[in-house]
């Protein structure tokens, strides 16, 4: 299914006529997005669509229906919980190839990848086994959290030090203008001064 919708949109845009050097750009700066995504520096980040498949399918179907139900949904990737915005990147990839044989293939290969994930509990017999296996992941995925509550950090910092320097260069113009507003002040009441015994000097006629 994201395959088919990746084509669509890779003819869609391959009507655009748009050259190789933008259709790059455009990737280059969806994967900067994306990865800002992830990291939380705009103020957003995964899951998104809070999903899951349903469990009431596992007492309700034989086993190679809700297998091959849960493997299409997973496999789809946007049906489900959406772990990272690589999975939107992917799909303007497919689309940015304005070659829909290519965005079909993309789109294969990343819902195969993920509908094969299934696999990896494929020899786990116990509630154990399972536990294990997630904590292995967790324990994987301490490192990938680390860095991204380290860009995270470093992104809030410059926003940070940006808004400090606005915030000076703000005050600075403040005191420029109250002493400009000083100095127009002080002339005018010095010529009002020297007015003074021109205007004593005039007489009512």
């Amino acid at each position: 299914m994201l395959g088919g919708v990746m084509a669509l949109l890779a003819a869609g845009f391959a009507a655009l006529d748009v050259t190789a050097a933008t259709a790059l750009g455009l990737v280059a700066g969806l994967a900067i997005v994306s990865a800002a995504v992830d990291a939380g520096v705009l103020g957003v980040s995964p899951p998104f669509f809070l999903r899951q498949v349903n469990e009431d399918w596992l007492g309700r179907y034989r086993s190679w229906v809700y297998g091959s139900g849960f493997g299409w949904q997973v496999g789809a990737g946007v049906a489900t919980y959406i772990m990272t915005a690589a999975v939107f990147l992917t799909v303007a990839m497919g689309a940015l190839t304005a070659g829909p044989i290519a965005a079909l293939s993309l789109g294969i290969l990343f819902g195969l990848v993920r509908g094969l994930a299934v696999l990896l509990t494929a020899r786990l017999r116990s509630t154990a086994e399972l536990f294990y296996l997630h904590r292995r992941f967790d324990a994987l995925g301490e490192p990938v959290r680390r860095g991204r509550d380290r860009r995270a950090a470093r992104g809030r910092d410059h926003r940070d030090r940006c808004g400090l320097r606005r915030d000076r260069r703000a005050g600075r113009n403040c005191g420029r203008a109250r002493a400009r507003g000083r100095a127009g002040l002080a002339g005018a009441s010095h010529d009002f001064r020297g007015l003074t015994p021109v205007l004593a000097s005039v007489r009512p006629v």
